[in-house]
């Protein structure tokens, strides 16, 4: 374990287990993100597919694939926010000297003036 000092002020010690569990989890969840905007984008093609090789009117389903685009915006939102999470747990770790993160920034985290400035 390590425990750092600055400023005066004792920071807890972080094992390198935890560090490794927060780094496999929030790979997980990255994962599990690019899993269903694909899984979002392979049911949006099978609509379009079935409702045409079904000689179905043009509309039919209409309603649903507007609603799916939305949630795949959703999903598409919670990866960036997913990424921005990432670049702040990697930045915190490098400062607390516990985990070296191999991954590249995502870049959306120094991108975000709104972030930096409630940080």
């Amino acid at each position: 374990m390590l425990t750092i000092v600055a400023a005066n002020t004792e920071v807890p010690p972080v094992s390198q287990a935890a560090a490794a569990k927060v780094a496999r989890e929030i790979a997980a969840l990255e994962a599990s993100i690019d899993q269903s905007i694909a899984h979002a984008a392979a049911l949006a093609a099978t609509i379009v597919d079935t409702r045409r090789d079904s000689g179905l009117p043009v509309h039919a389903g209409q309603l649903a694939l507007i609603r799916l685009q939305r949630a795949q915006a959703q999903l598409v939102a919670a990866s960036s926010d997913t990424f921005r999470v990432h670049d702040e747990l990697s930045r915190l770790a490098r400062t607390l000297m516990i985990w070296e993160d191999p991954t590249e920034p995502s870049g959306l985290l120094d991108d975000n003036q709104a972030l930096d400035a409630v940080a």
